[in-house]
């Protein structure tokens, strides 16, 4: 797991083109855990809010241990893919389900 490739998923963040794709994507880059920006989806009502939010859905690669650590250390700033959609999928629209199949 240490040089590999995880999903990660940011809450509400909205990525409205090209130029913010890069400003996240350079961010991370900074930290030294290059991402790949996958899709965005708003989310259901419920757990997100009454209207919903805006999830992006990365690709991380690198060194997923050092991003762990990170992680832990700054929660909020993203979420494993699995625990998300483990502890979120009720309000994650059906047709995004495709993005945490594991297989």
């Amino acid at each position: 797991m240490s040089n590999g490739k995880v999903r990660v998923v940011m809450t509400g963040l909205l990525v409205r083109n090209d130029g913010e794709k890069k400003a996240v994507t350079d961010a991370f880059e900074k930290e030294g855990f290059p991402v790949e920006y996958v899709d965005q989806y708003k989310t259901l009502a419920g757990q997100g809010g009454e209207d919903g939010r805006n999830d992006v859905v990365y690709d991380m690669k690198g060194d997923i241990m050092k991003a762990a650590i990170h992680q832990y250390h700054l929660s909020g700033l993203f979420h494993w893919a699995d625990d998300y959609f483990a502890n979120n999928s009720e309000i994650v629209p059906e047709e995004k389900y495709y993005l945490f199949d594991s297989k």
